[in-house]
């Protein structure tokens, strides 16, 4: 990964996503890198319009990609370096925010992606869990506004995911 002045990429996208509260230093990357469940991560919230989320990430260009599933319309976008994904609705409005990068990481929690999926239970609870396909299952805890991909081989968390909450 390519390093700019001590910081990479990834910490440059969360500097962004702090908005006008950061200042150098690891602490305000820190706290950035808090996902908040069911509510975002720095200053971008699930209910955002697109325009806004661009707005605030600023100059930094995604991969976009729309997503069709029967009447289902969602447009992906992804920022793969920094590992983190914006998901919006038909109406563009953001419904979910996917990370996998392990800079982030669960407010009060401390759990992250790259993290051991068995210390969910004991921070969460039960949740339900879902088989995906043959190497990743979905461990849901919707009433928390989180739901966390794991992958089976390794038993660690490949990407978090803040949802409403339910």
């Amino acid at each position: 990964m390519t390093h700019i002045i001590g910081c990479s990429v990834a910490s440059l996208l969360v500097l962004i996503l702090c908005g006008t509260n950061c200042r150098a230093g690891n602490s305000a990357i820190d706290r950035s890198a808090v996902i908040e469940p069911g509510l975002g991560i720095g200053d971008i919230r699930i209910g955002d319009d697109m325009k806004t989320v661009l707005r605030k990430i600023g100059g930094s260009k995604p991969e976009g990609k729309t997503v069709k599933s029967g009447s289902m319309v969602e447009y992906w976008l992804s920022y793969a370096e920094q590992g983190i994904t914006f998901i919006f609705d038909r109406n563009k409005i953001l419904s979910r925010i996917a990370v996998s990068n392990p800079v982030f990481y669960v407010q009060q929690k401390g759990i992250r992606p790259k993290g051991q999926a068995a210390e969910l239970d004991r921070l969460f609870g039960k949740g339900t869990k879902r088989n995906l396909n043959d190497n990743y299952e979905l461990k849901e805890y919707r009433n928390q506004g989180l739901t966390f991909t794991i992958d089976k081989d390794s038993n660690r968390i490949d990407t978090i995911t803040i949802i409403p909450n339910r």
